[in-house]
């Protein structure tokens, strides 16, 4: 007779975590598209106000005209907050089971993960904007803080997800396939992220610093993996202290070592 523990898993406990992980990438679009597409558009409009005459008309480094609102410009801005919505997204998935250890800090939490790992992504030294708008520190603090707004709406956001979208309790197989889907962009992501931090054709700009905080990450998917995967079959050796350690110490190591990277690039700014 098979025990109670390290049973085969269920449909349903399979179907339970595919929709879940779906969710969490559906929540990444659509907070994306809200923080980093609208509320960088609001961020621009703010960073040209405070920036005043001596700057308008400039050409910013993505070649927009600084105080000229154009559909085009906005409709690029909304794609590049879905884009990196999901990406934060995927970031969820890997960084929630330790994350929740934080209680209601949680979206402080994560919002502090995701400045560390892509805050050179909105922050360059090297960007032309942060010379033509003045004064630099205000952009630095404006952009970033867009980061922690993503974090705290993410868990709200999720939660009202998780009580409207279909499935919660049991999914029919139609849903399974639509969920599954769904995870395709995410999946790609993973496996595509991951080839670059180990193959120098994929990041040609990444040198050792850059791959520190993503091979930190790495050992945090690992965690994670492994967590799911033994609560996929019902092992008590899922709160195992050794793995929680784990995940714990890589997510610290995440934030810290992509923190050794962020915080020179802001430096140089400012």
């Amino acid at each position: 007779m098979m025990s109670a523990v390290n049973q085969p898993p269920s449909s349903l406990a399979w179907s339970t975590l595919i929709r879940s992980t779906a969710i969490s990438g559906i929540t990444g679009a659509l907070a994306g598209v809200l923080v980093g597409g609208v509320g960088g558009r609001i961020a621009m409009r703010i960073s040209a106000l405070v920036a005043g005459d001596s700057a308008r008309g400039a050409i910013t480094d993505n070649g927009d005209r600084v105080g000229e609102f154009t559909i085009e410009g906005t409709v690029e801005l909304l794609a590049n907050g879905l884009i990196f919505g999901v990406v934060g997204g995927v970031v969820w998935i890997v960084s929630e089971p330790w994350l929740r250890r934080y209680g209601h800090r949680v979206g402080l939490s994560f919002g502090i993960l995701l400045f560390a790992l892509a805050g050179t992504e909105a922050i360059v030294a090297d960007n032309r904007d942060f010379a033509i708008l003045d004064p630099a520190w205000f952009n630095v603090l404006l952009f970033g803080l867009l980061f922690f707004a993503y974090g705290s709406l993410f868990p709200v956001l999720r939660r009202l997800n998780d009580r409207m979208l279909p499935g919660r309790g049991k999914t029919t197989s139609a849903q399974n396939v639509l969920y599954g889907f769904v995870l395709v962009p995410g999946v790609l992501f993973v496996v595509i992220t991951f080839a670059a931090l180990f193959a120098d054709a994929l990041c040609q700009t990444c040198g050792p610093s850059q791959r520190l905080p993503g091979i930190a990450f790495t050992a945090m998917t690992g965690a994670t993996v492994v967590l799911r995967w033994k609560q996929l079959h019902q092992d008590p050796v899922a709160h195992d202290r050794r793995l929680v350690t784990v995940g714990m110490v890589s997510l610290a190591a995440t934030v810290v070592l992509g923190l050794i990277v962020t915080i020179p690039e802001i430096s140089d700014i400012i």
